[in-house]
């Protein structure tokens, strides 16, 4: 389930801990920028030009105040396993939102819930979680409709 413990409004841009390059991100949620960490430490930036094209940069270190993550699984028991997406304020590390998702992964359970092909249901199923929405009802972004709301 989804836990909200506080929203930011004016958000600028966001970061993702572990990240794949997207082309334009911030017109997904609304941000004048979008940061990733890659796996070997390097930052990149997509950040949003008055004319709204896309540039990308490399940075030296992060901008934006708010970090999202993918935790790794863990296991609950042999046949389920725990995924949390995780909203945090930097650098206080301060956790603003939180969403649970359970899923099964097979065992002696799938005898008895949906034979032995089954593998990696979540709960609930079907599974309707929208990150994008997840996020931006969290960290509202600063852009509307194409003007800057000014920010952090």
């Amino acid at each position: 389930g989804t836990k909200i413990h506080q929203v930011a409004e004016n958000v600028d841009g966001i970061m993702w801990a572990r990240g794949a390059r997207q082309s334009s991100p911030y017109k997904t949620y609304g941000y004048s920028f979008y940061e990733f960490r890659t796996l070997d430490g390097t930052i990149f930036r997509y950040v949003r030009r008055p004319d709204g094209s896309v540039i990308e940069e490399k940075a030296e270190s992060p901008k934006s105040r708010y970090l999202i993550s993918q935790n790794p699984p863990s296991a609950i028991g042999s046949d389920f396993s725990k995924h949390d997406f995780v909203i945090n304020e930097v650098p206080s590390n301060r956790e603003l939102a939180r969403h649970t998702r359970i899923f099964y992964r097979g065992g002696w359970f799938s005898k008895f819930y949906g034979g032995p092909g089954l593998t990696m249901q979540s709960c609930p199923y079907p599974d309707t979680f929208d990150s994008g929405r997840f996020i931006s009802t969290v960290l509202k972004p600063s852009i509307r409709e194409g003007k800057s709301n000014g920010g952090a």
